[in-house]
């Protein structure tokens, strides 16, 4: 039953979107902290700024009252936050979808169970590669022998969808396919997204990863099969209006504050204690005039998903109620 109420929200919080300015997405940046360092994430992995757990039942309360569908639970490195798992209990008390995405190197056996008894819904781990990498420590190399059977777990015990996310860059070409295969080997479904290049800088050209032709075949054959969410055309022409794809999301720093991106990190001045159906419309008109003036060559994963789930609304409904929702 809880998991019907989970997924009708969901649907009502879509359907509300087309209505009243609604937060479809919640995503949290519940801390900074990171204990990984990927050569090309920019954010500060030492800081102390984090969400307290009275924090998230604010958060909770005010988006519940706009007809909120789900929270995406990132950082930093959420599995480190300290609320976690009461967190996701209050979300599953409140029959509101919890996702997380998580570089996973804290995913002991006690903490998988405790994910899945809190009624997590999808966990989105970070996989840069299966091999040692020079820029990323996020491969499968460098966790230990019990890692991929605690993802299998979470999802056979407990219903948990998982889903991997690699990051692609010129350097890491090659482990494409190994991603692709370790997906459908274990029935996860498979995201990728590009290098965001320093979005505060100036580009006057798109700096995009040269995919070869084999692995552009493997690609397309992963999409058509449904273990790859992106199409081929994601890796070619990534780019998006941002406000127009992005409008039924919020984003929350540690700080409670409203942002417009965790990219660029662009403020908004609304604080979680102040949000309203107000003060959420004055959110998306600063986010379309920050939007405006934004880096036109912005390739981010998040953006691009958002802009393809405005374009196929049915498939991106699909991939959200795979999970336990379902």
């Amino acid at each position: 039953m809880g998991e019907l109420k989970k997924a009708a929200r969901l649907l009502s919080s879509y359907g509300r979107s087309f209505i009243l300015p609604t937060p479809v997405q919640v995503a949290v940046q519940v801390a900074e902290a990171c204990d990984a360092k990927c050569t090309y994430c920019p954010r500060k992995q030492d800081s102390e700024a984090a969400i307290s757990l009275e924090d998230f039942i604010l958060i909770l309360d005010r988006v519940k009252k706009l007809g909120a569908g789900y929270f995406n639970i990132t950082g930093g490195e959420p599995l480190i936050w300290k609320p976690l798992i009461p967190a996701l209990a209050l979300l599953h008390q409140s029959s509101i979808s919890a996702f997380v995405s998580t570089n996973g190197f804290s995913l002991n056996d006690a903490l998988t169970d405790q994910l899945g008894e809190a009624g997590l819904d999808a966990l989105n781990v970070s996989l840069d590669g299966i091999e040692p990498s020079s820029i990323s420590p996020k491969t499968l190399a460098n966790h230990d022998a019990g890692f991929s059977k605690r993802l299998f777990h979470l999802k056979r015990e407990y219903g948990t969808r998982v889903s991997i996310n690699g990051v692609i860059t010129e350097e890491n070409i090659d482990q494409i396919p190994l991603l692709i295969a370790y997906a459908r080997d274990n029935d996860f479904m498979l995201s990728f997204g590009l290098a965001v290049q320093d979005l505060t800088s100036v580009m006057n050209k798109p700096v995009l990863p040269v995919i070869p032709e084999k692995i552009r075949k493997l690609i397309r054959l992963a999409f058509k099969d449904k273990v790859l969410v992106e199409p081929l055309e994601y890796f070619s022409n990534p780019f998006a209006p941002c406000y127009d794809a992005k409008k039924t999301s919020i984003c929350i720093d540690p700080k409670m504050e409203l942002i417009y991106c965790f990219k660029t990190k662009g403020r908004s001045g609304i604080y979680v204690k102040d949000l309203t159906q107000e003060t959420l419309a004055k959110y998306l008109e600063g986010f379309k005039a920050n939007s405006d003036i934004c880096n036109p060559y912005c390739v981010a994963n998040c953006l691009y998903l958002s802009a393809y789930s405005k374009r196929h609304p049915l498939r991106t409904l699909m991939i959200l109620l795979e999970s336990k929702i379902a």
